[in-house]
């Protein structure tokens, strides 16, 4: 064989090495080797002999002279740096240039040889071909032909996901233009991305023919089946998503005039920018807004055709999150004149556009009148905007109020949220939910604070014990009084002593609440409490308060009385006795039943009633006949100290007799 002739079939060889050396691909570069193989000139034997040698990395210098040395094919994995032919009659080798490291190819070696294969006539090879362009890097006219070739619908979807991919990756995408566009509308998920991916690494050049495409789109109705996609859809939404990608404002217009043609599409492309924005810079930023502005500035007025392109502006302008959107957020949001879409999206909006920044009253008052229409999910988008917003005074009043809504649900979110900061001005609406009237409103708000409570945070103690002395509700303070008495005796000094002044504030005022505070302090230490309640008692006794005194004696009887405080509410309810002597009626008398008490543990009660100025005759012969009938010897002291003082009047002579029968 001529020297001549070995070195072209050694070319081949070595094409065919730098398929099969690179990275198998989907499981079929062997394959593609192979095939690549089978197809050279199988006639000359010693050639093929040649370049196996070459492909399992050869060390021979030497060469019989049936065997041609290719100087190429080995340059790249023989260490020896001279090749020389046995052969006497073939002519001499040129001198090879210094041999470059193993492995050290170039791309664009190895580039040519596999852009051939482009074109090979098994398809597996084809796509494994296409693959490996990719990952080298092979971006010259050739290959962009090559891979622009595969595009034809002879070839299956393999072939062109992977030639779309490639012509993505390589930047080769804008010289096929039309041919990759056609497949935005492919049936093959796989294909119909790696078009997408492939007219997004056109740039700016794919948006005139994107959008005459996009105008051409046919939107027919409904597929035959249920669920299916209209005829067309499935491209515009991919035309869609490559014009978001692509970003601008030309694009940004193409896909908001999209939108008005088919409203069914603000979904998807809402989506798509909102990823667009995310990636966005500062001047990226203003520019769309700008854009978005101009389009709501243009398109001002509520019309059903334009409302869901309005609505997606809307919806794009929050995804910015620019404070500079909330004056016109607030308008839409508030207008009368604006359907649910437009207003809802802008309550939405606003979610983001003032998240982090102390609202504006402004911001507040729409979200509330919002929050109270009788939209169900208008009024909660707002109830939900509201809740994202930072917790102040103002806040919490909004949502102390709207717990109070009729609807529970919105009632229910209202006090979620006071529930969930632990800022104090959500837990003095929550105290204030909880002394109200509503009990289930009431019930909702102890729930929430309990909760708190569980999870070791605030449980409004403070702003409950405030409440409690304001609270106008018996059943309010009740709840209030329950709600703290599991902790009240882990309450320090100064709490306890501040729960004390408030009980005397409620006092003093008339509240009804003074009984639950006073029992609340009694729970945190009854000993204190019943010592200030005597305190207390006393200043009314001085100040002859005696309704006042009476009702905190029999408090302080419930809490801790000692024989005296006992023997002052005796005094008490004899006052409210009807005294009569009948044996039925004198079983229910209390006072009757507490100097009886009294008289067992040793108290001298005939000693104290002695001294009693404001204690009537009547009393008097009325206690000593019933302990007279009971054999008490109390009874017969009573009777005494009636004649003693009555001199003659008949009263005298009535405990004269009843002596006379006791003796008899």
């Amino acid at each position: 064989m001529s020297g001549k002739a070995a070195k072209g079939n050694a070319k081949s060889s070595a094409a065919k090495s730098s398929v099969s050396a690179t990275p198998n691909v989907s499981g079929k570069s062997s394959a593609s080797a192979k095939s690549a193989k089978s197809s050279t000139s199988a006639k000359n034997t010693k050639t093929s002999a040649s370049a196996k040698s070459a492909d399992t990395k050869s060390t021979s210098a030497k060469s019989t002279s049936a065997k041609s040395t290719s100087a190429k094919s080995t340059s790249a994995k023989s260490t020896s740096a001279k090749s020389t032919s046995a052969s006497t009659a073939a002519p001499k080798a040129p001198e090879p240039k210094a041999a470059k490291p193993d492995g050290a190819t170039t791309t664009a070696s190895k580039g040519k040889g596999v852009t051939a294969l482009l074109t090979h006539e098994d398809a597996e090879v084809r796509v494994a071909a296409a693959v490996v362009v990719r990952e080298l890097g092979v971006s010259d006219g050739s290959t962009a032909q090559a891979l622009a070739g595969l595009l034809d619908e002879t070839h299956g979807a393999l072939e062109h996901r992977a030639a779309l991919r490639a012509l993505a990756k390589l930047g080769l995408a804008g010289s096929a233009l039309d041919r990759v566009t056609h497949f935005l509308g492919a049936r093959d998920d796989g294909v119909r991305e790696a078009a997408i991916e492939a007219s997004v690494s056109a740039g700016q050049a794919a948006l005139k023919p994107l959008r005459a495409k996009l105008d051409a789109v046919p939107l027919g109705a409904a597929g035959a089946l249920k669920g299916t996609p209209a005829p067309g859809a499935v491209e515009k939404r991919a035309i869609e998503t490559v014009l978001s990608r692509l970003g601008g404002k030309e694009a940004l217009g193409a896909l908001l005039a999209g939108i008005v043609d088919d409203p069914s599409s603000a979904r998807n492309v809402t989506h798509e920018l909102r990823a667009q924005v995310k990636d966005a810079d500062g001047n990226a930023r203003r520019t769309i807004r700008a854009q978005l502005e101009a389009f709501l500035d243009e398109h001002d007025k509520p019309d059903p055709k334009l409302d869901p392109a309005r609505a997606a502006a809307i919806k794009v302008l929050g995804y910015l999150e620019d404070e500079r959107t909330v004056p016109r957020l607030v308008k839409l949001a508030k207008s009368p004149k604006e359907r649910g879409e437009v207003k809802q999206e802008a309550i939405i909006a606003l979610r983001f556009a003032a998240a982090g920044h102390k609202p504006e009253p402004s911001v507040v008052d729409a979200l509330q009148s919002a929050a109270r229409a009788d939209e169900s999910s208008l009024a909660q988008a707002a109830l939900l905007t509201l809740g994202s917003l930072p917790m102040s005074k103002k806040l919490a009043g909004v949502f102390q109020e709207l717990a109070g809504h009729p609807d529970i649900a919105r009632a229910h979110l209202a006090i979620r949220r006071l529930a969930s900061d632990d800022d104090a001005d959500g837990a003095e609406a929550l105290a204030a939910l909880v002394g109200g009237r509503d009990e289930q409103r009431a019930q909702l708000a102890s729930d929430a604070l309990g909760e708190r409570r569980k999870e070791g945070r605030d449980d409004g103690t403070d702003a409950l014990l405030a409440q409690l002395a304001e609270c106008d509700d018996a059943r309010g303070a009740a709840r209030i009084r329950n709600l703290l008495r599991p902790v009240a005796s882990g309450w320090s000094a100064a709490t306890k002593k501040k729960l004390l002044a408030s009980a005397d504030r409620a006092l003093e005022s008339g509240r009804v609440g003074w009984r639950e505070a006073y029992d609340l302090a009694a729970s945190a230490d009854v000993k204190t409490t019943a010592k200030h309640l005597r305190e207390v008692v006393a200043a009314a006794r001085k100040s002859r308060k005696r309704d006042r005194e009476r009702e905190l004696l029999g408090l302080l009887l419930r809490i801790d009385p000692t024989p005296e405080d006992r023997y002052r509410l005796a005094l008490f309810l004899l006052d409210e006795s009807k005294l009569d002597t009948n044996r039925a009626a004198r079983r229910g008398d209390e006072a009757l039943k507490i100097l009886d008490q009294l008289a067992r543990q040793d108290f001298d009660v005939a000693g104290a009633l002695r001294k009693e100025k404001n204690v009537t005759l009547e009393q008097l012969y009325y206690l000593g006949f019933c302990f007279a009938e009971e054999g008490d010897d109390l009874g017969e002291e009573l009777l005494k100290l009636v004649v003693e003082q009555a001199g003659r009047k008949k009263i005298a002579v009535a405990a004269k007799n009843k002596l006379k029968l006791m003796g008899d």
